[in-house]
């Protein structure tokens, strides 16, 4: 079981390290962005936090209705990439000196989507282990097999 919650924790904070790498890679597109892409780019970091945020604390505390909220707010998220991914593709041809930041871009997004969706599959895996005694043994500091009591954190 802690395994499983562990890697849900590495999975949502790479998952959000590869989302930000990725609008880092559409900013250096530069000036053909569009109202759109601006306002979704606005919108969509912040909305990754707060959903990396919402994620390890549903892990942590264990809330089943959160984690289903979790889930759902996690497939609105590669919407933009998606969307992204496809417009690049029509625009590749056109596109002659730019290809190979083109390519970056599109390479970005598809590590995004295969990462955002085994966060997905694995969010699931976890939401099965509630209420098994995991956080009890795990985050308690009175329990004296506490991960907190065997790094010192008590």
């Amino acid at each position: 079981m802690y395994r499983q919650s562990a890697a849900f924790s590495t999975l949502l904070k790479f998952d959000f390290q590869v989302g930000v790498s990725f609008v880092v890679l559409v900013l250096e597109q530069g000036v053909n962005l569009t109202t759109l892409e601006i306002v979704t780019l606005s919108v969509g970091l912040p909305f990754s936090f707060l959903w990396l945020i919402l994620g390890w604390i549903t892990m942590r505390k264990e809330i089943k209705p959160l984690m289903w909220i979790f889930i759902v707010l996690g497939l609105v998220g590669p919407a933009y990439v998606i969307y992204k991914i496809v417009m690049l593709f029509e625009n590749l041809k056109e596109e002659q000196s730019e290809k190979l930041l083109i390519y970056a871009v599109i390479v970005a997004g598809a590590l995004e989507l295969l990462v955002h969706v085994i966060l997905l599959i694995q969010a699931v895996v976890v939401y099965r282990n509630f209420k098994k005694g995991l956080k009890e043994r795990a985050f308690d500091p009175t329990e004296q097999t506490s991960l907190l009591v065997a790094a010192g954190r008590r």
